[in-house]
């Protein structure tokens, strides 16, 4: 299976997620053959209401004519590979958004609340922010129940502060602890992927996301 890498560079973290999108689109497209990839919010415009209020970052239109819902999240490779940043040292963590402006005036939910999309597309940047080293695809349906029937979030994840973005809190939860909501992924578990290998970055795709 292709690493899908290029080389883009060095990127700030806006800067990263835009670059590696496109990574993750080709991986979409080729799980589900034939749709049409199209992000919510084109670049340099405020958020579209359906990423403010809905957790929804992309439309995939199948060629069925039927439309998924994707949110996207990106991490640095660090948070892949090194130890000290897991909550479980077995595996990396997904994280969930659950406040913003945390301790101020302004404190209000976060992503966890309004998440109305039905897939999760979460994946880990390669060492030099040039593509992806392993990515997840979950089923936000069967992700908000397994939290519901596990007695919540303080159930299955680590509740942590990012003070260095926006004052936000999130959820740090181990990867394992998410198997049964992850329809797809690739290069995060050692007993084996649900990805199939026939996975290629290098198949020619006609449509612009940014185009619509």
């Amino acid at each position: 299976m292709s690493n899908y890498s290029s080389a883009f560079g060095q990127k700030t973290t806006a800067q990263l997620e835009y670059a590696i999108r496109p990574y993750a689109w080709t991986v979409l497209r080729e799980l589900y053959p034939s749709c049409k990839v199209k992000p919510v919010t084109k670049p340099n415009n405020p958020p579209h209401p359906l990423d403010k209020y809905c957790g929804i970052d992309t439309l995939l239109f199948l060629e069925c004519g039927g439309v998924l819902t994707v949110q996207e999240k990106y991490r640095e490779n660090k948070f892949y590979t090194e130890t000290r940043y897991r909550v479980d040292h077995s595996c990396p963590d997904f994280t969930q958004n659950y406040k913003i402006a945390v301790g101020t005036e302004h404190e209000a939910n976060g992503e966890w609340f309004h998440l109305a999309a039905q897939l999760y597309f979460y994946a880990w940047a390669t060492p030099n922010m040039d593509g992806l080293a392993a990515w997840m695809l979950m089923n936000i349906y069967d992700y908000v129940q397994l939290v519901e029937q596990a007695g919540g979030l303080d159930a299955i994840g680590k509740l942590c502060n990012n003070d260095r973005h926006s004052r936000t809190s999130f959820y740090a939860i181990p990867v394992n602890i998410l198997r049964p909501a992850i329809m797809a992924s690739y290069n995060l578990f050692e007993s084996g992927d649900y990805a199939d290998p026939f996975l290629d970055a290098t198949a020619p795709h006609d449509d612009d996301p940014w185009a619509w």
